[in-house]
């Protein structure tokens, strides 16, 4: 059973340490974690050819997982600036080296993904301001790309570097906005992988805003789920459902990917969900505001590890992976296993 650690944040502190800059996040909003606080949950890591290798001489036909990670300090403080040897990884219980390693300064590509179906109607002003801080809370060499989902998926703002292009194309929106009563959700995450896959980045992220589930898609939940596996995306979201979603299936299970929980939970990311209470935020404008800033928060912090199973599982099974540092997995934000 999993179990939910709660990050709190908006408010940046940072400290330094011989380890390099340790970023903590401060405040009253609470964020569920798709993975236990001090046990890795069953969410899932990516089998992926090889990118092209920056320099490192890789053969780009190897196959290789894909392992998204960030990495903190006891005090739930996020550490910056490791190298590779700093991670130690077992795949099916044997050592395995960081072939391929990504920096948690190197830049990310984010796609944010809102829906427009009518129940979201009551909550306009506060994806508009969380578009917006999200959007400004990306470093200058971040992309960031822009999508609504209703009946129908549009792209409003294509991939950018320039934060200041992308809420605006929200906020001039047509006024068929809200009219939905459908919520095409698959397809709209297949708008975003298609998207991310295009990117030079090798970190990859989805941030969605949205009520809960698919109700309109032409995409189906396989088609959706070996697209993740291809693209090695960890997926956010921020959900306003009135009713908490409980998540039923477990990542190790294929097709099953019914809620907008689950999605979030088999890929490692983090769900900010509807409180019963807005507490000191009164409304759900401040909420889902500083929600959708602690997510990019989160996202800017993280490395990307690329190895080579030594002895790769047969297509379709799970495999286990632990994640560590200085033999310490409590120290890593790491999905705990992948399928092929």
């Amino acid at each position: 059973m999993i179990s939910h650690a709660r990050v709190e944040s908006s408010i940046m502190r940072y400290t330094h340490n011989k380890q390099g800059t340790r970023a903590m996040i401060r405040s009253s909003v609470m964020l569920l974690l798709s993975f236990n606080i001090s046990l890795l949950s069953e969410t899932t890591a990516w089998s992926s050819p090889l990118p092209q290798a920056r320099g490192g001489g890789f053969n780009a036909s190897v196959e290789m997982v894909r392992v998204p990670v960030v990495a903190i300090d006891e005090e739930g403080i996020f550490v910056t600036g490791l190298d590779k040897a700093s991670f130690e990884i077992k795949d099916g219980g044997k050592d395995h080296s960081v072939d391929f390693f990504v920096s948690d300064a190197d830049p990310v590509a984010i796609g944010i993904l809102v829906d427009i179906s009518e129940g979201m109607k009551p909550y306009a002003e506060g994806i508009r301001l969380a578009i917006e801080r999200a959007s400004n809370n990306m470093r200058p060499d971040d992309e960031i790309f822009l999508a609504t989902y209703g009946s129908k998926v549009t792209m409003l703002a294509k991939p950018t570097a320039d934060k200041l292009q992308v809420a605006p194309t929200f906020t001039s929106a047509d006024n068929t906005y809200w009219q939905a009563t459908d919520r095409a959700l698959y397809d709209a995450i297949e708008l975003g992988l298609s998207t991310l896959e295009r990117s030079t980045y090798e970190k990859r992220s989805l941030l969605i805003i949205g009520a809960d589930g698919d109700t309109a898609s032409n995409a189906g939940e396989l088609m959706v789920q070996q697209h993740i596996h291809r693209v090695g995306v960890t997926i956010h979201a921020v959900v306003l459902s009135q009713r908490q979603t409980q998540i039923r299936n477990t990542p190790s299970r294929v097709n099953r990917l019914q809620t907008l929980p689950e999605i979030v939970r088999y890929t490692g990311g983090l769900l900010a969900q509807r409180p019963r209470q807005w507490g000191r935020f009164v409304d759900a404008t401040g909420w889902i505001e500083a929600s959708a800033t602690d997510i990019t928060t989160y996202v800017k912090h993280q490395y990307l590890l690329h190895y080579a199973p030594q002895n790769p599982p047969r297509p379709g099974t799970w495999r286990s992976i632990r994640v560590a540092i200085d033999g310490n997995p409590k120290r890593v934000r790491a999905r705990s296993g992948y399928i092929r």
